[in-house]
């Protein structure tokens, strides 16, 4: 009987928060040159098409993808990525393979249903290390309405990542271990505080004045 294998959403959901956590990253959206100059234990460099026949005697025409293709070299990673693309494109092209890098996947010798499932985990690691599921739930709780342009304002991807942002959420939180959640929500709180004030604060502040001073009246 044959093994049915299903994509790991814990393993990819929380590995994007251990790299966030690991690199300090407060505000969206970021460096992902600057992400991984502070997360060196991968040992990952980027190289644009346009440089990588320069750099490394590499034609990108012999390269697997027309977005991108991580090379190994010794115990470096190479993500090689279209700069012909939408900046956003490119942004989650070079967050998918890094996916692949941190989460080990191997491609070698694989059927198409593993490699299908390591697809789709490297594109829930983009999409949790782009727009972290903590920010969007944190905005929903203080009232907003997340919408697609929300998303694409606020955290500078295409329409397609946000669409599938949405499409995902309530699975990304389901699966999310919750351990990380509380440092990664005291890590964005300023950039949540930007995007998404809290409404209740104001409230908050009149209620507990509200009790303050009818404990006031009571001494009398």
């Amino acid at each position: 009987m044959k093994m049915i294998y299903k994509p790991d959403f814990k393993l990819a959901i929380n590995t994007a928060d251990i790299f966030l956590l690991s690199a300090g990253i407060t505000q969206f959206p970021f460096s992902l040159k600057q992400l991984l100059k502070k997360v060196t234990l991968y040992n990952i460099s980027l190289c644009s098409y346009s440089n990588a026949k320069q750099k490394y005697a590499i034609d990108p025409s012999k390269l697997g993808s027309n977005d991108g293709e991580t090379v190994k070299s010794g115990d470096k990673y190479i993500i090689f990525y279209n700069d012909n693309q939408l900046k956003t494109r490119q942004r989650w092209t070079i967050a998918h393979e890094i996916g692949h890098i941190v989460m080990r996947h191997s491609f070698k010798n694989i059927d198409e249903q593993l490699y299908s499932n390591m697809e789709v985990e490297a594109n829930f690691f983009a999409s949790q290390l782009l727009i972290p599921s903590q920010i969007i739930n944190t905005a929903i709780k203080r009232g907003y309405n997340i919408t697609i342009d929300f998303i694409i304002q606020s955290f500078n991807v295409s329409e397609e990542a946000a669409i599938k942002k949405l499409e995902t959420l309530n699975q990304n939180y389901k699966y999310n271990y919750k351990k990380d959640d509380n440092s990664l929500n005291i890590l964005f709180s300023d950039f949540v505080d930007t995007i998404a004030p809290n409404k209740f604060a104001e409230i908050d502040y009149f209620d507990e004045e509200y009790d303050m001073q009818s404990k006031r009246d009571e001494w009398w």
